[in-house]
């Protein structure tokens, strides 16, 4: 809603700037401001407006699927270049990457990668591999870290 009228509002802010503005909750608040001079001339016709977004979701990513055809915590030979995909989860903000750990550390907190896609192909290095993927929004909310999926890799020799 545009201001019509001086009293349109409520809510004043006096004081140095600068001054702080509250979001009442999560989405977008369009705020409106006008000054008022010394004198109490005020002209809401001369006014300025922002968008305060307000993002305090953490999102999580769901339906993890590895599709070129390797088995959880089976050892395998001929799956080079594992693929995984996920579901992207709904974010108010938007996501922006995935923050993407595929190594040898089961608790793969340090990611060794990023993408901007609910999926993710790699080499497999012999040995066993755990892929994790942490979904960071557009304000920059990191997401719970999936599971670790263990990717068996080619067996020790």
């Amino acid at each position: 809603m545009i201001p019509t009228g001086n009293t349109d509002f409520t809510g004043t802010m006096g004081g140095t700037p600068p001054q702080n503005l509250t979001n009442s909750g999560e989405g977008t608040v369009a705020a409106y401001l006008w000054l008022v001079d010394n004198s109490g001339n005020e002209a809401y016709n001369n006014y300025a407006t922002v968008a305060l977004r307000y993002d305090a979701t953490f999102a999580s990513p769901t339906n993890f699927a590895e599709h070129m055809g390797s088995s959880d915590n089976v050892w395998q030979n001929n799956i080079l270049t594992p693929s995984f995909d996920w579901s992207a989860p709904a974010d108010i903000s938007g996501i922006e990457k995935y923050m993407i750990y595929f190594g040898p550390d089961e608790a793969g907190a340090i990611p060794t990668d990023s993408t901007g896609i609910a999926s993710y192909s790699t080499n497999a290095p012999e040995g066993t591999s755990y892929f994790r993927v942490q979904p960071r929004d557009s304000a920059g909310d990191g997401g719970t870290p999936s599971t670790s999926l263990p990717d068996p890799g080619w067996p020790p020799e």
